[in-house]
């Protein structure tokens, strides 16, 4: 298949000034952010995104009581993660460097300290919902990572089904790890499921049901 002359010209003057654009944009963040290489921009990225997860640590100690500061908290961590996946593509000198290792280091330890919280704070947000349904559920074992939910409607399997559907992505991004579900307390049968999450401490993002793992070489 043959391109003409106008067609080929067209499409190399379209390459052209999408690169001219590119670094025109480049060189007015620069000027915005009062720096005059792409090196000073990316390491105030860096140090920016430190500060924010820095501050974060002070109000996490606030306390979390809904459902909404739950998915807050998992958000900002999600939105983290996707601002450090962009530090691969930086061109960074030796500060923005070892920068990058600091704040992936800072965000590793926060996720630490949080994500039991937030499990443990979604078993009574959970029981609360429930209640009107005469169900109930608790976050039980090492660092909160199995919840148990009891409900008389689990008596039937489709239930259980469509129920864990509802809340799959929100255990998921919460890295539990097991989900039992009981139609009475003690005794009868029950089901479980078990979910494939990542350590507390692993960096990354959530696609979906596919986790996205971010690290810093």
């Amino acid at each position: 298949m043959k391109i003409s002359g106008g067609l080929f010209l067209a499409c190399a003057l379209c390459v052209a000034l999408s690169g001219f654009i590119e670094k025109s944009a480049a060189e007015e963040e620069m000027r915005d952010a009062g720096v005059n290489t792409k090196e000073e921009l990316n390491l105030l990225k860096i140090e920016k995104l430190s500060e924010e997860v820095r501050d974060s640590f002070n109000t996490s100690r606030n306390k979390i009581e809904t459902i909404e500061e739950v998915n807050f908290q998992l958000s900002l961590i999600d939105g983290w993660a996707k601002r450090l996946d962009e530090v691969k593509d930086f061109t960074l000198d030796s500060d923005g460097v070892s920068a990058s290792s600091e704040v992936y280091d800072e965000i590793k330890k926060y996720q630490s300290a949080i994500f039991p919280k937030l499990r443990d704070l979604y078993g009574p947000i959970a029981k609360r919902e429930l209640w009107i349904d005469n169900g109930t559920a608790r976050t039980i074992g090492s660092s909160y990572k199995e919840i148990e939910i009891i409900s008389p409607m689990f008596i039937v399997n489709r239930a259980i089904n469509d129920f864990h559907i509802e809340i799959e992505d929100s255990l998921l991004r919460m890295r539990f790890t097991r989900a039992t579900y009981k139609w009475v307390k003690s005794g009868g049968a029950y089901s479980y499921v078990k979910l494939k999450t990542p350590s507390d401490e692993a960096v990354g993002y959530w696609l979906g049901k596919r986790f996205v793992d971010v690290s810093i070489d």
